[in-house]
């Protein structure tokens, strides 16, 4: 079910708005993620909340707490990231770091080579497409919040790509737009119908990402 709930939190990235012959909300969002793309370094908060009505889903629900720091030379990104996610009186540390290239995971206090780090540096997801969001806006003191929320048809499309037993409620997607016009923050949201041996239960997902400091100097990856 996780791997479903994946799936879906991979689709919200390409939520959206069609273009109207003017910079649409997703366009504006895209133009926030282009400056984020361009920060010398930065340090990101993230917060993965996994809950159910009934928990017949064995070991979903769940929450992560994560801490990571990039620093970008040219086309590398290297990064330092921990995690711990606490499922019920069982709590779990992992601790990896992107280094000239390499993966690494730390392992009993040393730092050993997973392989090569494979695809791109892209906390917040892929840039935004149009066509299968309902958008709201609104201002605040620290920027513009867009909302993104999937559409009827978007979700009908989902589900047809479910597994039987499965079936996508709502989903929708935040970002917070500082007024310098750098994307600062992202909520992303879910819930999901599921049944299990005859039994339904309800799903909810919540990860939420904040950029907490940038271009800061003298930060490096160790």
């Amino acid at each position: 079910m996780k791997k479903v709930l994946a799936g879906i939190l991979a689709i919200l990235m390409a939520l959206s708005l069609a273009a109207c012959g003017r910079k649409t909300e997703a366009d504006l969002v895209n133009d926030a993620m282009k400056r984020f793309d361009a920060l010398q370094n930065g340090e990101l908060t993230v917060t993965v909340t996994l809950s159910s009505e009934q928990g017949i889903v064995e070991g979903f629900d769940a929450v992560t707490k994560e801490t990571l720091t990039f620093v970008r030379d040219g086309r590398q990104t290297d990064a330092l990231y921990r995690s711990e996610t606490a499922m019920g009186d069982e709590t779990v540390v992992t601790e990896m770091k992107m280094q000239g290239g390499k993966v690494y995971s730390l392992v009993e206090g040393a730092w050993q080579e997973q392989g090569d780090a494979g695809g791109s540096f892209a906390p917040f997801g892929g840039r935004l497409k149009n066509g299968i969001a309902v958008v709201t806006t609104t201002e605040w003191d620290t920027g513009t919040e867009y909302t993104f929320e999937m559409n009827e048809k978007a979700l009908a499309d989902l589900n047809k790509q479910a597994p039987e037993g499965q079936q996508v409620l709502e989903s929708s997607a935040t970002y917070l737009v500082n007024p310098e016009g750098l994307l600062v923050g992202q909520r992303v949201t879910s819930r999901a119908r599921v049944t299990v041996d005859g039994k339904t239960d309800q799903l909810f997902s919540e990860t939420e990402t904040t950029l907490t400091a940038w271009n800061q100097p003298d930060v490096t990856i160790e």
